[in-house]
């Protein structure tokens, strides 16, 4: 039989490829290299007067030449959002809009982990029962920029089981929204023809017309 050390180099070829190797390129670094960095980000950014340009800088060496950076971050501090403090939440927040008109962030890292929290916000609301308007805050900026629209929303918010937790996304949502861009911004984003039609397949007709009673 073949002696058992041969089968050792195996478990040696990852670390190989994982070293930084080219200069030119930077270390890959791995998810949980990634999510440290991410929470020395913010606490940064936190203690040292909110500073954008070297926010930017301290991203382009957490990317680390992992393309999956970007969502881990975005995952990271979607997660962190659900139980902290209010300015903890701000800055996560307010630097994941940084990041993306910097271009550091794209599209689909914030549409991917934020279809989860839509997905499984009743999960964080038994630990955390603020966590929906939590969520509005996050969505908020996102659904200003147009990275995510009302048509998103609603599907994603169609995969929660409980209506009322359905309805409490949408509520929430819209507050939040008036709250961080202003009632314009809620209506428009909101009210549109289209996007009246999407909330009152969700929620049904009566339901949304009495929140938009209420808020818009």
């Amino acid at each position: 039989p073949m002696p058992s050390s041969r089968m050792a180099p195996p478990p040696v070829a990852p670390k190989i490829l994982s070293a930084p190797g080219r200069r030119s390129g930077r270390e890959h670094f791995s998810k949980e290299k990634i999510e440290i960095r991410a929470k020395n980000m913010r606490d940064e950014f936190m203690n040292e007067g909110r500073d954008e340009k070297e926010l930017l800088l301290t991203m382009d060496e957490n990317l680390g030449g992992n393309e999956k950076a970007g969502n881990i971050i975005v995952q990271l501090y979607a997660d962190k959002s659900m139980d902290c403090k209010a300015p903890e939440r701000k800055a996560m927040n307010d630097i994941l809009v940084i990041l993306y008109k910097a271009g550091k962030l794209t599209k689909s890292d914030i549409e991917g982990p934020m279809a989860d929290m839509v997905e499984f916000i009743d999960s964080f609301v038994v630990d955390s029962p603020g966590a929906i308007g939590f969520l509005g805050e996050m969505l908020a900026p996102f659904l200003d920029m147009k990275v995510l629209d009302i048509k998103w929303l609603c599907e994603k918010t169609a995969l929660l089981m409980n209506k009322k937790d359905q309805k409490e996304v949408i509520h929430k949502a819209i507050l939040e929204m008036k709250k961080a861009c202003g009632d314009g911004s809620a209506r428009a984003v909101f009210g549109g023809p289209n996007e009246v039609k999407a909330l009152e397949q969700l929620l049904g007709a009566g339901e949304f017309q009495s929140i938009a009673a209420q808020c818009l």
